[in-house]
């Protein structure tokens, strides 16, 4: 899972992107990187 406002890998599970701190939407998050 990718963080889509940094784009960051984050850890799955995580709640929050560990770079910039926005909430993680598994739901929305995209496969692979934008």
């Amino acid at each position: 899972m990718f963080c889509t406002s940094c784009g960051t890998q984050a850890v799955e599970g995580s709640a929050f992107c560990q770079r910039c701190g926005k909430p993680l939407d598994p739901a929305a998050a995209p496969a692979t990187p934008p």
